[in-house]
């Protein structure tokens, strides 16, 4: 879409916006135009030069006369004639040269964008991926301060689940050592009543 079917060109924007399904440019579609004219005449020539007309013998004459003074100016004028066709001709080599030249010149247009294009798009992805290339290194730097903070708060529960089994311990310890006193003192309290009421006694 967009561009000529006849010869590749691209059709101008102004010509899709008048007419959005547009075959042909302006060019081909005139030449289009003018081949089916042609063609169309020569259609109707044929089928009238296949109909013979129904003359007398005096119409004869008459025919005869116009077409020997026909022959007689096409004598006169053919040189004229020539030099007009030959003018034409040189006339619509020009016309022919100037469309390639136009031609050319579109095609270098189009294969210039057509490399902007890419090399924008080259551009536009080496740019993706140096942004990606720095959120994965980003990503990385923070997985790696994570586990790193994630270390330290282990180490200090450990530290800390080190630190309260000590205290439990220690505390452990200083009852099993009341303890122990509690049971000599209560000994010796016995010891000593008992040799109080023997005393008594005697």
């Amino acid at each position: 879409y967009g561009y000529c079917e006849n010869c590749g060109v691209k059709i101008d924007k102004e010509r899709l916006e008048e007419v959005p399904y547009v075959r042909y440019c302006v060019d081909c579609q005139e030449k289009i135009e003018l081949e089916e004219k042609v063609a169309k005449l020569e259609k109707e020539e044929m089928t009238l030069s296949s109909v013979p007309p129904a003359y007398d013998e005096s119409t004869q004459d008459i025919i005869e006369g116009e077409d020997e003074g026909e022959t007689e100016v096409e004598a006169r004028i053919g040189k004229g004639v020539t030099e007009e066709s030959e003018e034409e001709e040189g006339e619509e080599v020009a016309e022919d040269e100037e469309e390639v030249e136009e031609e050319e010149i579109q095609t270098s247009d189009i294969e210039e964008e057509e490399g902007i294009s890419e090399s924008l798009r080259k551009k536009i992805e080496q740019e993706v991926e140096e942004e990606l290339t720095q959120i994965e290194g980003k990503k990385e730097e923070e997985e790696y301060y994570q586990e790193e903070e994630e270390e330290k708060i282990e180490g200090k529960r450990r530290g800390r689940k080190k630190r309260e089994t000590a205290l439990k311990e220690e505390k452990a310890k200083k009852k099993r050592k009341t303890g122990k006193k509690k049971e000599k003192g209560d000994k010796k309290e016995k010891t000593e009543k008992k040799s109080d009421s023997k005393k008594k006694r005697k």
